[in-house]
């Protein structure tokens, strides 16, 4: 009890701890490609796929993408379809630089923020709150806090 092997993951016969979101080496998000299409004057919503190019392959990877129907969004909502397990994704990720396009789920990916423990969110966030304070402070000097 207590040696190195004893937790679930990284252990002998178990699987390692799964990736994060953030170091993947492409990250590709629907609502980013439509503004790129709308900045060229075009529009996704009549659009069944959509190149991806990637600068380690000759040929672009190819996505579909689907429009589903919103009353806020205009010409509806679009998502892509995961070429793994065809579900709507809203980001698609690759986790090596030849890697696969696919989703979260088949990459088996989690964010990294889901790593730390409540008390360690709470103090991150609370380092952030003392930052922005003191920029404040230098910015327009102590006496100007109020009473």
């Amino acid at each position: 009890m207590g040696n190195r092997r004893s937790g679930w993951y990284g252990g002998e016969g178990r699987p390692n701890a799964r990736g994060v979101v953030e170091e993947c080496e492409l990250r590709v998000s629907v609502h980013v490609m439509r503004r790129a299409y709308l900045l060229l004057g075009k529009s996704l919503t009549g659009v069944d796929r959509v190149p991806i190019p990637r600068r380690e392959r000759a040929e672009p990877d190819w996505v579909s993408v689907e429009c589903q129907p919103h009353p806020l969004y205009q010409g509806g909502r679009l998502w892509f379809r995961c070429p793994k397990c065809d579900r709507r994704r809203g980001w698609l990720y690759a986790t090596c630089r030849h890697g696969p396009l696919a989703c979260r789920t088949c990459h088996n990916l989690t964010y990294g923020s889901h790593r730390y423990c409540d008390s360690r969110k709470f103090l991150k966030g609370l380092a952030a709150i003392a930052e922005v304070f003191q920029r404040y402070v230098d910015a327009h000097g102590a006496d100007d806090l109020g009473s």
